[in-house]
């Protein structure tokens, strides 16, 4: 009788086999099984364990300097908060300084209100500013909107705002938040004086008023002039004083003017704002006092 070969074939089909009984048995009966093979196994746990233990070290390690950046984070945005605070506060002193100046002005009934630009129109054909004070500071439509260098330490309110020029007036008023016009918009329609500046450095303005209108484009003009205003000195633009306005103050600077082309007796005279509207952080309204 011929001896039965193990070829590698047949020894893998009893593997199967043998697992694939080993599979239905209750697991007391297969359990003393495993001993040997755990045995097998010891000397690669000796190797990783203390790689496990490593790792879990540093796992912990990671994690403690993470709570621990959290921590530092968290105390740096709790005093970035209070020197926020602390900001605020001194900010409002300093409006509460400059509106505390009513009563200093030409009259009584004028004082200023210091409100922080919120943002410009989006639009090509408006140009106008939107600002941080509305109905609850006793802001109203027709107010004049002044701007200009610094908000404080001044010793009056006259001081301070014969140091600014006009930048339009409010056309809309909401509860804290109120719309300015500015004096380059289309729909902006003013009379104004040029004023000339005389050698002494005394300002000296013009009897006759003529028309400014907004242009667009941070710019104004004076259409069908009967004289060319640049030629005759004068570099200015000026409102005249008048109820709500308690002083003549300056509008703009003369850029240019050129021969109308409607007629040759006529000039278009171009002016501009006497500061760049699009960088105000501030400005100061001249409003009237609530009864």
């Amino acid at each position: 009788m011929r001896p039965i070969r193990l070829t590698r074939g047949r020894a893998f089909t009893l593997l199967l086999l043998a697992a694939a009984v080993l599979a239905v048995l209750p697991p007391t009966w297969t359990r003393w099984l495993r001993s040997p093979f755990q045995i097998l196994a010891l000397p690669q746990w000796a190797v990783l364990r203390p790689a496990q233990r490593a790792l879990d070290g540093a796992v912990e390690a990671r994690q403690a300097e993470h709570l621990a950046r959290l921590e530092r984070e968290n105390e740096q945005l709790r005093m970035a908060l209070g020197q926020e605070r602390l900001w605020r506060e001194d900010l409002e002193r300093r409006y509460d300084a400059v509106c505390g100046l009513r009563g200093q002005m030409w009259s009584d009934n004028v004082h200023l209100v210091v409100a922080p630009v919120l943002g410009f129109d989006v639009s090509p054909w408006r140009e106008t500013a939107l600002i941080g004070r509305g109905a609850d500071s006793n802001l109203a439509v027709g107010q004049w909107v002044a701007a200009g260098e610094g908000f404080e330490g001044w010793e009056s309110g006259a001081e301070f705002l014969l140091q600014r020029c006009i930048v339009g007036r409010i056309v809309e008023v909401e509860t804290h938040v109120s719309r300015v016009e500015l004096t380059t918009d289309p729909k902006f329609r003013e009379k104004v004086v040029p004023v000339k500046v005389l050698a002494d450095g005394t300002m000296q303005p013009e009897q006759r008023p003529y028309v400014v209108t907004g242009a667009g484009r941070r710019s104004m003009v004076i259409r069908q002039a009967d004289a060319d205003l640049s030629k005759l000195g004068f570099t200015y633009l000026a409102l005249p004083a008048r109820p709500g306005l308690p002083a003549t103050l300056s509008l703009g600077r003369i850029k240019s003017s050129q021969q109308s082309a409607q007629s040759a007796l006529h000039y278009d005279i171009e002016a501009e704002p006497l500061v760049n509207v699009a960088r105000l952080r501030y400005v100061a309204v001249i409003a009237a006092k609530a009864e």
